[in-house]
């Protein structure tokens, strides 16, 4: 379960990773971000068809979308009363640690917003925090500064934080 749940955090990562990267070579310039997977769970489909010109807004959308389902999914086990009690235990500790990482990712997006960085997407993991800005560029009195906050409310050390400018702004 350990490694099912870095391997969930770590698709965070990823995904703000890859949205910088198409971005930066152009392949998200300029087509809008579209959902059109349907999901289904406990017999019920999810979609999500509004376009986003924005990768940062269309990361928040998704992300939340799939920690709904990943909460959803770990309640389900936990409430299972036929499952193993080491198994819902651990669903347990997961749903605390989502519940942590989303805890740290909005204190930290929300501040960032209130110092001028509007368009920001933070993911935080069991040991690592990424950061990116909807910015061209970003000084180095920036970066220290979103440095600083990152590490005050994770208490991660700088090795353990990535900030990146996503090399546009879409506001």
């Amino acid at each position: 379960m350990k490694r099912i749940a870095e391997a969930l955090s770590g698709c965070f990562c990823a995904l703000v990773v890859a949205c910088a990267l198409l971005y930066s070579v152009g392949t998200l310039k300029y087509a809008p971000f579209r959902s059109v997977e349907t999901i289904s769970y406990n017999e019920k489909e999810y979609e999500n068809p509004k376009e986003y010109d924005n990768p940062i807004e269309a990361f928040h959308r998704e992300r939340e979308e799939v920690r709904r389902l990943e909460v959803l999914q770990l309640n389900a086990v936990i409430n299972d009363e036929s499952a193993n009690e080491d198994i819902r235990n651990e669903a347990r500790r997961l749903l605390i640690d989502i519940s942590r990482y989303m805890e740290a990712e909005t204190a930290i997006e929300g501040v960032l917003a209130l110092r001028g960085f509007t368009q920001n997407a933070v993911t935080v993991s069991a040991n690592s925090v990424n950061v990116v800005i909807g910015m061209e560029a970003l000084t180095q009195k920036e970066s220290a500064q979103i440095m600083e906050l990152v590490m005050r409310e994770t208490g991660f050390s700088g090795g353990n934080v990535k900030i990146m400018a996503a090399g546009a702004s879409w506001e």
